[in-house]
């Protein structure tokens, strides 16, 4: 028996090129809406909650078939903050995930996942009252240590249930799966090898960030070939439910700030410093320009300011045609912050300026615009 299988879906991801937003956002057989088509109705989805906004708005279809289909989502927070770089902003992003969940989802498993893993005990206050549980999964990176298995999640002077999972192993193989590199049941193989580690949490767009590239000559189609073969796999398979049985929590576990090595360094702390600035100015004034400054906040690791004078690639292939998968991050999430901050000063709505800037960059500044909107006239 396979455990369950949560995706994690982000649309500031730097590793799909700005210029694929606008398809991915289409009813098409290579949009987000074709790929969850497809999946197997078991797996759990979490992404940001203003991202469920944007979509949305985007294509309502999409919003509507997770609902008529009964997929299980999980909260993270309002936007991809990291919450130990912005403990100020922690609270309000947990109260208007929760809410903006509610008016969009029936069915929410409410164990929540802080965005990029990054678990601290500085938390709890806000979680324990909001959420039933935390997700924390460990991999490659696991530089605190910690083992699998249940736990209380110790705050100050308050707990909750954390589970901590480990799916590193079956986490690279279904990224070598996209690279043609195995097939799904190695994946599958070290899933159900896992099972002590209660779930396995991958990134959603792997389809998109695998297209290959030729030498010369263009691009492949994105690889949901593969993610079709992988989702019809995956439904002839039994999945274990979130909590087969109950769970017990008999140990506290107290967690120091968490690892920041990957976000903040001399590359990056220019831009935290103006991410700080914005928020503090905005934060409590429950208006348009808090919510922008909310999302300003969406962490940004240190590689994505240097990549472009980087070869980030590596060979992969399209059927038989060989090429690299290039994972040279584009600067958009660069400039689509610097935007948002620059018209937060100036109290411009964020999309204003922007003709300037590619199709993509535009259409994500313009549905950001509107989920603000959105937001301010359904939560307010």
């Amino acid at each position: 028996m396979l455990v369950p299988l949560i995706l994690y879906l982000n649309l500031e991801n730097t590793l799909i090129p700005r210029t694929l937003f606008p398809q991915l956002l289409t009813d098409t057989e290579e949009s987000y809406l074709g790929a969850i088509e497809n999946m197997d109705k078991r797996v759990h989805l979490v992404a940001p909650a203003k991202d469920w906004v944007m979509l949305s708005i985007a294509n309502p279809r999409l919003l509507n078939y997770i609902r008529e289909s009964e997929i299980p989502i999980m909260p993270t927070t309002f936007s991809h903050m990291l919450p130990d770089l912005f403990p100020e902003a922690i609270e309000t992003q947990f109260q208007l995930s929760k809410k903006i969940l509610q008016k969009l989802f029936e069915k929410i498993i409410w164990h929540g996942i802080i965005p990029e893993n990054t678990v601290s005990s500085l938390i709890v206050p806000s979680a324990v009252s909001l959420w039933d549980g935390v997700i924390l999964s460990v991999g490659h990176n696991n530089l605190r240590g910690l083992n699998t298995g249940s736990y209380n999640l110790k705050g100050s002077g308050e707990t909750i249930p954390l589970e901590v999972i480990g799916n590193s192993i079956a986490r690279l193989d279904y990224m070598a799966m996209f690279r043609e590199q195995n097939g799904s049941n190695a994946v599958f193989q070290e899933m159900e090898m896992d099972d002590h580690t209660k779930a396995c949490l991958f990134d959603f767009e792997r389809p998109w960030s695998n297209i290959v590239y030729y030498p010369h000559s263009g691009y492949s189609p994105s690889r949901i070939d593969i993610w079709n073969a992988f989702h019809n796999d995956l439904k002839t398979k039994d999945i274990s439910p979130w909590y087969k049985s109950p769970t017990t929590y008999s140990k506290d576990l107290f967690l120091k700030k968490a690892n920041l090595n990957m976000w903040v360094d001399e590359r990056s702390q220019w831009l935290i410093d103006i991410q700080q600035e914005i928020l503090q100015s905005q934060l409590g004034k429950g208006d348009y320009f808090e919510l922008a400054a909310l999302v300003a906040t969406s962490c940004m690791p240190p590689r994505v300011l240097t990549r472009f004078m980087q070869d980030d690639s590596f060979p992969s292939k399209y059927g038989l045609r060989e090429g690299t998968v290039n994972l040279v991050g584009d600067m958009s999430k660069v400039k689509e912050l610097l935007f948002i901050c620059k018209n937060i000063q100036q109290r411009q709505r964020v999309d204003y300026g922007a003709e300037f800037l590619s199709m993509g960059e535009q259409l994500y500044l313009k549905l950001l615009h509107q989920t603000l909107i959105w937001i301010e006239k359904y939560l307010s």
